[in-house]
């Protein structure tokens, strides 16, 4: 039994893994919800108004992940060539 058991941990690990980064990418698009940064993403073409909300809920992992980073590097590379 504990075999058959031990062979669904990776695969929970991955489950909840997955679920908790979804909760962290959601918490962290609360703060981005109407602010400027989404507005910026749309303005820029970067992502249509439906990804917009779905980066912002958290839906998208690969999308909301590679969003964040932008809106993190923005203002470095801004103020780097200023």
């Amino acid at each position: 039994m504990l075999t058959q058991t031990s062979n669904y941990l990776p695969l929970l690990n991955i489950k909840l893994g997955t679920h908790i980064v979804m909760a962290e990418l959601k918490t962290i698009g609360t703060y981005i919800e109407n602010s400027v940064i989404d507005m910026a993403w749309t303005e820029a073409d970067l992502y249509g108004p439906s990804t917009v909300s779905q980066i912002v809920e958290g839906n998208h992992v690969t999308r909301s992940e590679s969003a964040n980073l932008v809106a993190l590097q923005s203002p470095l590379f801004t103020c780097s060539t200023a």
